[in-house]
């Protein structure tokens, strides 16, 4: 399998919560199945949109 796997999260280690919706995330986890390596690229918060009543926290 070539190319890498974007994993929207709640934080920037390999360990942080999976988000099941793209507005709330504050990184995507890109997963590389060849080598198994595991890189955070932040979301910056102008892009993400708050969800009723709910907003990511702020790291």
């Amino acid at each position: 399998m070539e190319g890498k796997v974007a994993i929207t999260a709640l934080g920037s280690d390999g360990e942080a919560l999976f988000s099941p919706h793209f507005a709330i995330a504050s990184h995507f986890l890109l997963y590389d199945p060849a080598t198994g390596e595991v890189t955070a690229v932040e979301i910056p918060p102008a892009i993400c949109v708050p969800v009723a009543g709910w907003q990511r926290p702020i790291s």
